[in-house]
């Protein structure tokens, strides 16, 4: 059991960390393939904005401990008073490698973000992407294309008691630079990032388990052509799930909070403004899996979100209401579904049905 739980908060902490999507999936021993059309509307005040994506998934071990990854989705953004925007996204590559130490286990990374999308946009379409790029709206595709990012991760598990384990975590991102505007102000280069992740997992009894983590990113300054500089601001970011089986079901009850300081914009290091641009965040997320025949399971979902004021938007609230069912076909095939309906502040709805496949 020790090596369950440290095996789920690599998990955990992969994805608390932002570490490569794709590295979650180093935990699965089987060639997978996954994909998924979705689509997403939302109306603001007024006004819709709706995207049509199909996000695909390949992932490969390689051997002993190593897995690749690759990933990309093509997508389509069209809505009311906005320019349509479509194509493929960049590529995100992955490369990962667990050993376990004893009881300990240890994840190294490597991801990049290997330029394939539309990253130099008109200035309509400028205007479509900085809002799909909105984190309430939670787009599947916020943004098509960027420069080349590449970055290696390091996490490890280590048990403390069979039922209590620890983890820690740390991995660095280089960003490199893009014109994202025709006839604009030239290159944007935006600054490296830092992740460190720390979190804890404890089982009460073979049917409960809690894990909390702390993420704290540190964002480097992002450099314009025209000699503006411009701090986005660090994050803390905590969160807390408490995990319940009940027979063949499964419960969840997630807390998170993330803490956003406020941005800086300078010219030869002389401070003009001091913005908020990325919002505070609480999530307070209940999710029921429940196993309706042996071959067939649905999630039941609810989910509170609420996002701070910024310089762009208003506070806004919300509460996704979700059901996402599963068919096994049989051990290679899985179809999946997910039916989301979103009211706020802002309303909408996701729909989508897709494909995994495992090797």
């Amino acid at each position: 059991m020790t090596a369950l739980l440290s095996k789920r908060l690599v998990w955990l902490l992969l994805w608390a960390s932002l570490a490569a999507p794709a590295v979650a999936q180093s935990l699965a021993p089987r060639p997978s393939f996954s994909m998924m059309g979705l689509y997403q509307r939302y109306t603001l005040d007024g006004t819709t904005l709706a995207e049509a994506s199909m996000p695909i998934h390949l992932v490969v071990p390689l051997g002993t401990g190593f897995v690749a990854s690759l990933a990309t989705t093509p997508a389509l953004a069209s809505g009311e008073a906005v320019a349509d925007l479509g194509g493929m996204t960049d590529v995100q590559a992955g490369l990962s490698y667990t050993i376990e130490l004893g009881n300990a286990r240890m994840a190294l990374s490597l991801r990049s973000n290997v330029p394939s999308g539309k990253s130099t946009l008109n200035a309509e379409e400028f205007s479509t992407a900085w809002q799909l790029s909105q984190s309430f709206y939670e787009f599947q595709v916020p943004g098509f294309g960027q420069g080349f990012n590449i970055g290696p991760g390091l996490l490890g598990a280590f048990p403390i008691t069979e039922d209590f384990v620890i983890g820690l975590g740390v991995s660095y991102q280089y960003r490199g630079a893009y014109t994202p505007v025709e006839g604009g102000l030239g290159a944007y280069d935006p600054g490296d990032e830092f992740f460190f992740v720390g979190g804890l997992d404890y089982r009460f009894n073979p049917q409960t388990s809690v894990s909390l983590d702390l993420t704290y990113t540190l964002y480097g300054t992002d450099e314009l052509a025209d000699g503006r500089t411009f701090e986005a601001g660090n994050k803390l970011t905590a969160a807390v799930q408490l995990r319940r089986l009940f027979g063949f079901h499964e419960g969840r009850l997630a807390l998170r909070y993330r803490a956003a300081t406020t941005s800086n914009l300078a010219v030869d290091g002389v401070l003009l403004d001091e913005l908020q641009t990325v919002p505070s965040r609480g999530d307070l997320r209940a999710a029921v899996m429940l196993r309706l025949a042996p071959d067939v399971s649905a999630e039941l979902l609810l989910h509170g979100r609420y996002y701070d004021a910024t310089a762009d938007f208003d506070r806004q609230t919300v509460l996704d209401i979700g059901l996402s069912p599963h068919y096994e076909v049989n051990d290679q095939l899985t179809v999946r579904s997910r039916f989301v309906y979103t009211t706020g502040t802002f309303g909408g709805l996701e729909g989508g049905l897709g494909l995994a496949v495992r090797l």
